[in-house]
């Protein structure tokens, strides 16, 4: 009995040992749970944050592969393109040095044509030139002066015309349009070999140009000492378009023992001043001539100068239609002295003028200053 006692006690000590174990057992169990729920809870926490930083990481690294991939494109593209634009330099560099070589011979080549192109028409110039100083020996020349001549300007062809022999003539011929812009010199010089002619009917003169004096006398033909080339135009000293000028430009002058030549039906019109003066013992040729509309005289004789203008018209002179003074000696045989309102037809101080047959048609101004064919302190008129 005391023997089952002590197994029941010991049996209940043994449950009790049991219950304490199983509790203790529960308690580790709950404490392990709360262990592995914590261990659990820090893993998915080291686990999410390793995640985060591994996808910052590779985001990160995206980004850097990116923008390192970018970069890398762009320098091999900046090189590719380099090297292209190099290439293409390099090839248009090439083609500029061939296309300039190929320039420079195309250049040299027309150089070298033009040189002989100049170098034919020089020998040309020559072989021409030969021939008209040859031609001179045995005929007549021509030159044309103005737009499209062999000169530009009268005085040009003058010049040369000095160069030639005097047994032969060489005319001169204004081409048409010609306008004078230039005063005419003969000083020491014989042109009686020399025509000048137009291709117009009237030749006009360019008042405007300042080689005309605003304030004295012009001259457009002017001699000292010399002779003149035959003048076979008519020239207008103030054309319409210039009419209003006042600028004196006498038609022609001879002075100092000159000799002048004027042909039939030739002359001048508009003379502001005085048409043609003939001083200091020099002598006009010029039968038939044409003087139209003088501002002041239309011939004036002096000084022992000699002027022959039989058949000449003067018409629609200023002053005096002809003027001998000082021994001047003028033949106007069979003129024409027309229109004339003012002033003296005939006008003799201290001269000689031969007037036999003088027309007058249209002129009511005073015909001579002395009585005709009787000599006077004033000179003599025949007529």
């Amino acid at each position: 009995m005391a023997d089952l006692e002590q197994v029941v006690n010991d049996l209940n000590l043994a449950s009790q040992s049991l219950q304490e174990l199983r509790e203790k057992y529960d308690g580790a169990l709950d404490l392990l749970d709360n262990k592995n729920t914590q261990i659990t809870g820090a893993l998915d926490s080291a686990k999410s944050n390793a995640l985060q930083e591994i996808q910052t990481i590779s985001d990160t690294a995206t980004s850097q592969i990116s923008q390192l991939k970018n970069t890398s494109l762009n320098l091999v593209n900046e090189a590719k393109n380099t090297a292209i634009e190099e290439v293409n330099n390099a090839v248009s560099g090439i083609d500029t040095s061939k296309k300039e070589a190929l320039l420079a011979i195309e250049q040299a080549k027309a150089a070298q044509e033009e040189k002989i192109t100049d170098l034919e028409q020089a020998k040309e110039n020559i072989i021409t030139e030969l021939s008209e100083k040859a031609k001179l020996l045995t005929q007549s020349l021509e030159w044309t002066v103005g737009e499209g001549g062999k000169f530009t300007n009268l005085n040009d062809a003058l010049s040369e015309a000095l160069k030639y022999n005097k047994s032969n003539i060489i005319t001169i011929k204004l081409k048409s349009g010609f306008v004078f812009n230039e005063k005419i010199v003969f000083s020491n010089a014989n042109f009686n070999n020399v025509i000048i002619s137009s291709e117009d009917d009237i030749v006009k003169v360019n008042p405007n140009n300042a080689v005309f004096s605003d304030t004295s006398v012009s001259y457009l033909f002017l001699s000292n000492y010399g002779i003149t080339p035959i003048i076979d135009i008519k020239v207008d000293l103030n054309p319409l378009e210039n009419s209003n000028s006042t600028k004196k430009i006498v038609f022609l002058g001879l002075y100092q023992n000159s000799r002048g030549f004027i042909t039939p039906n030739k002359g001048c019109m508009n003379a502001v001043w005085d048409a043609i003066m003939v001083e200091q013992a020099s002598t006009l040729l010029a039968n038939a001539c044409v003087v139209e509309n003088s501002g002041y005289d239309g011939v004036f004789c002096n000084q022992g100068s000699i002027v022959n203008i039989s058949n000449a018209t003067i018409k629609g002179s200023a002053r005096y239609g002809i003027l001998a003074r000082q021994g001047g000696y003028i033949c106007a045989n069979s003129a024409n002295i027309l229109e004339q309102t003012q002033g003296t037809l005939l006008q003799c101080e201290s001269g000689i003028i031969y007037a036999n047959g003088l027309v007058t048609t249209g002129s009511t101004a005073t015909e001579t200053n002395i009585t005709p064919n009787q000599p006077a302190s004033y000179g003599i008129i025949f007529k």
